[in-house]
């Protein structure tokens, strides 16, 4: 179940099932209910839930496959996990020492992949906004794949 705003006047009600129409389409239908509630609201709606509400438009395919197409590319033809590696890399906020334990590799292992990552993707991981970009570009390749 989805919910809108809260409303005092009855015309602000269409404005409240708009909302709540907008949560049910950011909603993957296996989505846990939040703790302690059994409806869905807008303040639920994270940048996650926005890329699988717009998932169907292809602006956001054109979007995951710009950001990381090389990269599967790669690891399709060479049997690579690298996308892998940058999933960890950005999950820890580029901690290199974290994302290289999470992946069970040495430092030097996990160093040269990112150079190859950074090399393939013609990016450099250290700026933030380019690891925001492929950060939202790996969560609608996440989103493509299981919407």
């Amino acid at each position: 179940m989805s919910v809108g705003s809260e409303v005092d006047l009855l015309t602000d009600t269409p404005r409240s099932f708009h909302q709540a129409s907008r949560v049910a389409e950011a909603t993957p239908p296996d989505q846990p209910l939040p703790p302690g509630r059994s409806f869905h609201e807008l303040r639920d709606v994270d940048l996650r839930r926005l890329l699988y509400a717009l998932r169907e438009d292809t602006r956001i395919q054109e979007y995951a496959e710009r950001g990381l197409g090389r990269l599967l590319d790669h690891d399709a033809r060479h049997g690579t996990d690298l996308l892998t590696t940058l999933r960890h890399y950005l999950d820890v906020a580029g901690n290199k020492t974290s994302a290289a334990r999470r992946g069970g590799l040495s430092r030097e292992t996990f160093y040269q992949r990112l150079r190859t990552i950074e090399r393939l993707l013609d990016c450099d991981l250290e700026s933030g906004e380019q690891r925001t970009a492929l950060h939202v570009a790996l969560m609608a390749l996440d989103v493509l794949r299981t919407g």
